[in-house]
């Protein structure tokens, strides 16, 4: 976040350079790179023999250039879409002018039409586009984000201490501002029995000073999947606009065997925590009432230390993609 005067200047004047070079969405990381991304797959295809070239978005940009190509080059085309595109909130894709929106969906259109399999990562986004892209609706098959057991150690021991840890790592949402400061205030006043510890990159949001509630640099995936093997709870925020989505954090958690505090709104995200007993479901609205029954919830959760986490593995989910054999397990609990 540029807070000087003079990096927002540089900023902007950079922005301005950016919109200049593009037609469709300026935010987007791949839009300089589509010379150089077609001179390394020119010289892998002619010199390699290859079934099928697999490309993930976003960035956005990515797909679309493999699909621009597919003619040229001839081969089995597999789109891996992590995120929602057009219809999504994501990459400021709602900031951006009509006319570049319009190209945007004249890109993912193209993708659509030019790819032979198309994957996503969870049943809402599958429902989307289904909807939107009814005759290509074969294509689409759910597959859901998972985690790299290289990130993690092997056996971590989770020791009793006198005040326990809740931690979070990732954005904290401008939308749940007042439920955060709600959950702060009731950490505060029992700072002698828990403290909260908050992982961010730097955010717009400010808070008042709460010694029980401490903000921390993040740190690399290894590390951060450590802490969270070793504290008691992850708490988690969720803004309406988000309670059917599923992340890449939810499978490291789960991973993590670490019990999920979800403070949200009803949604398929607090339904899949609640039936498979992986944490306790708070709904945002009813906060002020229920935040001091929390730690009684947690108390009284038998967590499910047997759901089959390896079904999430990236290397499982590899061999999904390259094979197009999804298990019923993986692609039905999204």
């Amino acid at each position: 976040y540029p807070t000087t005067f003079i990096n927002k200047m540089i900023y902007r004047l950079a922005l301005i350079k950016v919109k200049l070079g593009t037609k469709g969405n300026f935010y987007d990381k791949g839009i300089f790179c589509e010379n150089e991304l077609f001179q390394i797959l020119e010289k892998k295809l002619k010199n390699d023999k290859f079934e099928k070239v697999i490309v993930t978005g976003g960035p956005f940009s990515l797909p679309y250039y493999l699909a621009k190509w597919k003619s040229i080059f001839e081969y089995n085309l597999v789109s891996d879409l992590r995120d929602p595109w057009t219809q999504g909130e994501l990459y400021g894709i709602k900031t951006i002018s009509k006319k570049r929106y319009d190209e945007e969906r004249r890109r993912e259109k193209l993708v659509i039409e030019k790819s032979d399999v198309i994957f996503v990562a969870g049943a809402l986004m599958k429902r989307q586009y289904s909807k939107t892209y009814s005759n290509q609706l074969e294509k689409i098959t759910v597959l859901p984000h998972g985690y790299n057991e290289h990130e993690f150690n092997k056996t971590v021991v989770k020791t009793e201490k006198l005040i326990k840890t809740w931690i979070y790592g990732g954005t904290l949402y401008p939308e749940s501002y007042e439920h955060y400061k709600l959950l702060f205030k009731y950490i505060d006043s029992i700072k002698s029995r828990l403290k909260l510890d908050i992982y961010n990159r730097g955010t717009a949001l400010r808070f008042e000073k709460y010694e029980g509630v401490s903000f921390k640099n993040l740190i690399d995936p290894k590390s951060f999947n450590k802490v969270c093997q070793e504290s008691d709870a992850f708490v988690w925020f969720f803004p309406e606009k988000f309670k059917d989505f599923f992340t890449t954090k939810l499978y490291e958690l789960i991973r993590s065997q670490i019990p999920i505090i979800y403070i949200g709104f009803e949604g398929t995200f607090s339904e899949f925590i609640v039936k498979n007993n992986l944490g306790i479901y708070i709904n945002a609205n009813s906060l002020k009432e229920e935040v001091c029954l929390i730690e009684k919830k947690l108390t009284n959760l038998k967590y499910n230390t047997k759901f089959p986490i390896e079904d999430y593995e990236i290397s499982n989910l590899a061999d999904l993609i390259v094979n197009k054999n999804c298990s019923p397990r993986v692609i039905g609990s999204n």
